[in-house]
């Protein structure tokens, strides 16, 4: 019984997690079509429907200032929020979205099929 009931918490973390807004969350990335991309970690600073703009800190110490803002397409990539010691994934293409939608929209779980 107890093992449903933290199971039920997992889910609608979850889906809570799948219809927030990221503008201010720590987010790295998980995996990309494009390697250098994978991870890139910092602060959202600004989401549209198609980008994520995050603050990082620079890798080179050569000039003056330490940060620097990136911008990653939502599209093809797996992103990472770290909560209460686990890593939630969030893949891109199901946040294609502005934030402000998606906290409107309802989500259908799918069920894998499968495989035989």
């Amino acid at each position: 019984m107890q093992n449903e009931q933290h199971r039920d918490d997992e889910s609608t973390i979850c889906v809570r997690i799948s219809k927030a807004e990221y503008a201010g969350a720590i987010i790295f990335v998980v995996r990309s079509p494009n390697a250098s991309d994978v991870g890139v970690s910092g602060i959202v600073l600004l989401e549209t429907k198609r980008t994520l703009v995050i603050l990082t800190k620079k890798s080179e110490r050569k000039s003056k200032a330490w940060l620097q803002c990136v911008v990653l397409l939502k599209k093809g990539r797996v992103f990472g929020i770290s909560w209460r010691g686990k890593v939630i994934l969030i893949y891109g293409d199901s946040i294609i979205f502005k934030g402000s939608e998606r906290t409107k929209a309802k989500f259908k779980e799918k069920k894998a099929k499968p495989f035989i």
